[in-house]
């Protein structure tokens, strides 16, 4: 989503920016520095399933309005900081106890000398922090933009691909082929694509 906010922004080639987890800081934040969201798109966006701001743009990923809740598959609540229209507004999203999604607005201030975009904040429970890298830097490390990324126990790797196109590219990770559409790396097994020219 972060990315997609740079190339709805214009500003492609510009890094988002992810802060991971440490032992001292345990969150983990990732930030665009697109035109960040009105209160409203904010509800809309993050408030309602299914819905996306992004129905048939196909230069962007996502469409489907879930991952923008996918935080929820980790913890009950996270902060969205959306910096917009020369306002910075700060939400807890939270499961209520009756096991329903709710936006709540914190904190709203005057946007003094930052850039917009909406930057997202999760708490990260200490005995997940060294998965929480491992992960990142294999999921970034098949970007073509990489982030930057503050925090981190070690460097980006730069995946050599296969096969590059517009649309999508082809590399390997450790065993496995992986095809990076909209830079979401999909593990391929090769294997299943034989049966299906076969049937």
């Amino acid at each position: 989503n972060a990315f997609d906010a740079h190339i709805e922004s214009g500003i492609r080639n510009v890094p988002i920016q992810v802060t991971l987890p440490s032992f001292g800081d345990p969150k983990i934040s990732i930030r665009d520095f697109g035109f960040g969201l009105s209160e409203e798109d904010v509800r809309n966006v993050f408030g309602m399933y299914g819905a996306s701001t992004k129905r048939n743009k196909h230069e962007q990923t996502g469409q489907l309005g879930i991952g923008s809740k996918s935080s929820f598959s980790y913890t009950d609540s996270f902060v969205i900081i959306s910096r917009y229209n020369g306002e910075k507004k700060t939400y807890n999203a939270v499961i209520n106890t009756h096991g329903i999604g709710e936006l709540l607005l914190f904190c709203s201030e005057e946007l003094l000398g930052e850039n917009t975009g909406l930057e997202i904040i999760v708490n990260v429970e200490v005995k997940d922090i060294d998965a929480f890298h491992s992960k990142a830097l294999d999921f970034f490390s098949h970007w073509k933009i990489k982030p930057s990324i503050l925090n981190s126990f070690c460097a980006l790797e730069d995946k050599k691909f296969i096969v590059q196109k517009e649309k999508y590219a082809r590399t390997h990770s450790k065993d496995a082929s992986i095809v990076l559409m909209g830079n979401v790396p999909y593990t391929l097994d090769i294997s299943k694509l034989s049966d299906l020219s076969s049937g």
